[in-house]
């Protein structure tokens, strides 16, 4: 609905308020009345109407720019797609800095959706996703305690219209990918003291991870990043968000990897621990040297 805004001291004070203004579901969107949505308080003045919106529980919404999640996290830009699923910058409106926001993306939200709508929430693919939101809520209760010197640390983490999302320190650099595509571009290859200086800082990131029982089983080079001070391991923690066969039962998880950088064991669906993670890195690295 349309109200007038008495402008509060916080972000959060504002969400109270639209929220209660609303009465009931989640909200998601405040716009200006000109339809602008709405990222932070200083695009608010006094007495200004704003629209605020809400979602009803179980209600599909595509997620996109100015997107309120969790009360707190407003999506910015779509930063792209990754093993994990859609990367958006974000606005952290309660510590004010920028944020990395991760989620399973429109597609798999849907497909998810769609699937347990169809057997009404009672049989094999509802009792699948609710067991994969379990370990992911009890992986990230570990992960967030979690700090390294050579692994991107969870800020926060939650559900939000049934999707599964990770919110993570913003960094300044590049993913492997990216230098490697760079490089694919101008026909070189990285050097070998740089891929040596990456798989050594790799290592030291996925042992810091194994110490604390985090194994990563998505290592790819879309996940390393290097970055103004080093080289750090992205998604710890998150790989197994894949509806991947909604139909099958198995819980054997995670097998959300690219393939090309999978483990035979990995691949084949056994359970895998920190040694698959070896396996994909040997690849990467030898995807490095190569091309």
């Amino acid at each position: 609905g349309l109200h007038a805004v008495i402008l509060p001291g916080s972000w959060p004070e504002l969400l109270a308020s639209a929220a209660a203004a609303l009465g009931s579901g989640e909200l998601t969107r405040i716009y200006s009345d000109t339809g602008v949505p709405i990222t932070g308080l200083d695009e608010i003045s006094a007495g200004e109407k704003l629209v605020c919106h809400a979602s009803a529980k179980g209600q599909f919404e595509t997620w996109s720019y100015g997107l309120v999640v969790k009360r707190r996290y407003v999506l910015k830009d779509r930063m792209g797609e990754t093993g994990l699923g859609m990367m958006w910058s974000a606005r952290d409106t309660v510590g004010g800095v920028e944020v990395v926001l991760t989620e399973e993306g429109d597609e798999t939200a849907l497909a998810v959706r769609d699937a347990i709508l169809a057997e009404k929430g009672q049989g094999p693919e509802s009792e699948r996703r609710r067991y994969r939101e379990e370990r992911f809520l009890r992986e990230m209760h570990v992960a967030q305690g979690f700090a390294g010197r050579h692994v991107c640390g969870v800020v926060d983490f939650g559900l939000q219209q049934g999707r599964m999302f990770v919110v993570s320190e913003r960094l300044t650099g590049q993913t492997l990918a990216e230098a490697l595509s760079s490089k694919a571009s101008e026909g070189a290859v990285l050097t070998e003291p740089l891929v040596r200086k990456i798989a050594i800082e790799v290592l030291y990131g996925l042992a810091e991870a194994g110490e604390a029982g985090l194994p990563h089983c998505n290592l790819t080079p879309y996940n390393i990043f290097l970055s103004s001070d080093g080289v750090r391991v992205l998604g710890l923690g998150i790989a197994g968000w894949e509806p991947d066969v909604i139909t099958n039962a198995s819980y054997k998880l995670p097998v959300k990897a690219l393939p090309q950088y999978m483990s035979p064991e990995q691949i084949s669906g056994r359970l895998v621990d920190s040694r698959s993670d070896l396996f994909s890195l040997a690849v990467a690295m030898f995807r490095c040297l190569t091309g």
